[in-house]
């Protein structure tokens, strides 16, 4: 069983698996718990499979489970191997070269080019240079451990959602996330702290589009202390061991009161999104459980003169299935007619949208990289190159391994032994 677990094939299948999944996972199109209603009474089993949390399923965590064991195994056989490399007898190379230099000179020029003496047994010495090389595969395992160990964690025990939240809205701590994925031995995520959005900043480029995007948070524990901080495109909050970003997502929002023929009132809010450049609109389509019709608006950012006014012109259409029903447009404090109802528009403010995240193993996931990159420059960056001096019928022999690239160092072997050297077959 062991042999099969530090196969190459099967380390290597293992991480084709797991590169599937992950490819998979990006592709499918699905939000957590959200399976397409085709699917019919197949999606509770799907759901089971993980299908739609792919990156956090079962199959995916006992895959990245038997890849960290396989690579555990691999770490024991490689520490063992650089063990004896580095500190055993070695192996006395095929080519021998009689030297007629005396032996303290030969020494000399050893230490002088960066050669240790590791080992010493019957009239045969071994000296090393770079010694470290030997223990490049250690420390490459060693970050494959730690990457796939904090994959593992955040796979599983992870946690990620978004909000988006209004100038001057907030939500309170412990409360849910509307939008959330957690990983399945993590539970529902809950900030232990409130969070509230101050307000929104922005600046553009000429032709209109996004050049800064900002804003202020204001964070406030259970127990009522709070302190506000500033956030960006490229400014991330750390609060608690969790991390918020702000997205590129904001735009203006607007509130609208609908009031019924029978004076009963709805309120809507209307998320749009800033339009990408000058002379082009933000849109959006709305459902409400409330009312039986479909609002399509837009709104142009730069419609009261400039791109920074909060108070833009919002054009509200009212459609049913037959097609429209009925159109407006309004200024904050506006009302108008759309259809069956009188509108009007309370507010308007400025919204931005938040990716929240926890993910416990991400700091082990960058460590392993780090290992991985220093494993690797130690294997070929820096490979460990051996001299074997001996004494065999009363001469003073050498032998030299050259490790990986070993035609790269001939030189330096040469000019430690030349040109008092005469090759032994």
């Amino acid at each position: 069983m062991k042999r099969i677990l530090l196969s190459r094939t099967t380390v290597t299948a293992l991480y084709l698996a797991l590169l599937l999944l992950v490819i998979l996972a990006a592709l499918l199109p699905l939000a957590e718990g959200n399976l397409p209603r085709f699917m019919g009474v197949a999606a509770s089993s799907l759901r089971l499979l993980g299908v739609d949390r792919l990156s956090s399923s079962l199959p995916f965590l006992a895959l990245l489970g038997l890849t960290l064991l396989t690579v555990c195994l691999s770490l024991v056989r490689q520490v063992r191997a650089a063990c004896r490399k580095t500190l055993g007898p070695g192996r006395l190379p095929a080519e021998l070269y009689t030297v007629s230099s005396p032996e303290p000179e030969i020494r000399a020029v050893l230490r002088r080019a960066g050669y240790l003496r590791v080992f010493s047994d019957k009239g045969c010495e071994r000296f090393l240079k770079h010694p470290w090389g030997f223990w490049g595969s250690t420390v490459l395992h060693l970050g494959l451990i730690l990457t796939t160990a904090g994959a593992l964690a955040a796979a599983g025990g992870g946690q990620e959602g978004r909000l988006r939240l209004a100038a001057g809205e907030g939500l309170a701590a412990t409360s849910p996330l509307p939008e959330e994925k957690s990983g399945i031995l993590a539970g529902s995520f809950r900030l232990p702290f409130g969070i509230r959005l101050q307000e929104v900043d922005f600046s553009l480029w000429k032709d209109g589009s996004l050049r800064h995007l900002g804003g202020v948070l204001e964070l406030a524990d259970e127990g009522g202390d709070a302190f506000r901080t500033g956030i960006g495109v490229n400014r991330v909050v750390s609060r608690r061991s969790i991390r918020i970003y702000q997205t590129r997502s904001f735009g203006n929002t607007f509130l609208l009161r609908l009031r019924q023929a029978d004076d009963t009132t709805q309120d809507l809010r209307l998320d749009l999104p800033y339009p990408p450049r000058w002379g082009a609109a933000g849109y959006g389509s709305f459902t409400s459980s409330a009312i039986p019709h479909r609002l399509d608006a837009k709104y142009l950012a730069d419609s009261g003169g400039s791109a920074y006014d909060i108070d833009p012109v919002l054009t509200v259409r009212l459609r049913d299935f037959a097609g429209i029903v009925g159109e407006t447009q309004l200024r904050s404090g506006q009302e108008g007619s759309l259809g069956p109802y009188r509108v009007r528009l309370l507010a308007v403010g400025r919204w931005s949208e938040f990716h929240i995240a926890r993910m416990p193993g991400m700091y082990v996931v960058f460590t392993g990289f780090f290992l991985i990159i220093s494993g690797s420059f130690l294997v070929f960056c820096a490979p460990a190159r051996e001299m074997h001096l001996l004494h065999r019928d009363g001469r003073l022999m050498v032998g030299w391994h050259g490790g990986r690239f070993a035609a790269m160092f001939r030189e330096e072997f040469e000019q430690i032994v030349n040109p008092a050297a005469t090759h032994e077959p």
